[in-house]
């Protein structure tokens, strides 16, 4: 009895050391064996609506080495509101960039989004169709929206999307984004295949990044799309800590082989690196290992 017990006991510690390797082995592989030659293009997140200088800040933007912006959809159908005349000012200097901007379109802003893309829409490089949608909550935290929901609205999204490129002769990409919590509803990443450019995924904290290669390749696999990763950072007051943590992410996402990495995000208490010791180490990171293009 007690040998079948002990067996028994083997094979369980042994599945569970099984599991974690399969889950952690692919990290610490990558940091061995790197990719040198890989170059990976960087985006940012930015509220314009929290800027002091919007002018300013884009200038940092484009010294820092960023080539991607991504902003949240703000729109006010009068003109002379807080929002236009900020969203106004945002486009009106972002021209004389060479910056792909994104776009995120979430669940309140459909109805608007015609509009916003007669203004703006030239503008424009990708729209991220809702935010990491595997989470996304309704009326109540936590009161998830079913997947028909869900469906609804990415199909109205896209096809506003679709109309604008056919007539303007645009060509916006689609995209969006998951968090690891993709995992547990794999049937809405199959259908944002259908209809999307790219999938992105969302890293954050020091476990997340130590699981991404797992995810990254369940994600790949299911989608059979180019994956990016859409959301990087840390929220952390120390400034060497925050440093070293996105640092370090971005030589691994680098060795792992990603294309493009997005940090979350510019301004802001905790995860925003503006004027911070990560600014200057990302811009350094840039010069060394992003496409000069």
């Amino acid at each position: 009895m007690l040998t079948k017990l002990v067996k028994h006991l083997i094979l369980t510690i042994s599945m569970i050391c099984m599991i974690f390797f399969n889950l952690l082995a692919p990290y610490y592989l990558t940091n061995i064996f790197s990719k040198k030659e890989n170059k990976m293009t960087l985006g940012i997140h930015y509220n314009y609506l929290c800027a002091s200088d919007i002018g300013y800040d884009l200038l940092q933007i484009n010294q820092t080495g960023f080539k991607v912006i991504r902003i949240n959809f703000f729109y006010d159908s009068n003109p002379s509101s807080a929002v236009s005349n900020r969203t106004f000012m945002f486009y009106r200097v972002v021209q004389f960039y060479n910056f792909k901007i994104a776009l995120i379109v979430g669940p309140n802003d459909v109805e608007h989004l015609d509009e916003y893309l007669n203004f703006w829409g030239k503008y424009i490089s990708y729209v991220q169709v809702l935010n990491e949608p595997e989470l996304l909550t309704s009326w109540a935290p936590g009161a998830f929206y079913l997947d028909e929901e869900i469906f609804t609205l990415a199909r109205t999204i896209v096809e506003k999307v679709k109309a604008y490129n056919s007539a303007y002769n645009s060509t916006i990409k689609l995209y969006t984004n998951f968090s690891p919590a993709c995992l547990i509803r794999v049937n809405l990443v199959k259908f944002f295949a259908n209809f999307t450019d790219f999938l992105g995924l969302d890293v954050y904290m020091d476990s997340g990044l130590k699981f991404t290669p797992f995810i990254y390749k369940i994600l790949q696999k299911i989608s059979g799309k180019r994956i990016i990763i859409t959301e990087f950072g840390i929220s952390e007051k120390d400034d060497v800590r925050q440093a070293d943590f996105i640092i370090n992410g971005l030589n691994f996402f680098k060795n792992f082989g990603v294309e493009e990495c997005w940090l979350f995000y510019w301004e802001g208490e905790g995860y925003g690196i503006k004027d911070r010791l990560a600014q200057e180490k990302i811009k350094e990171w840039i010069m060394l290992n992003s496409p000069r293009a």
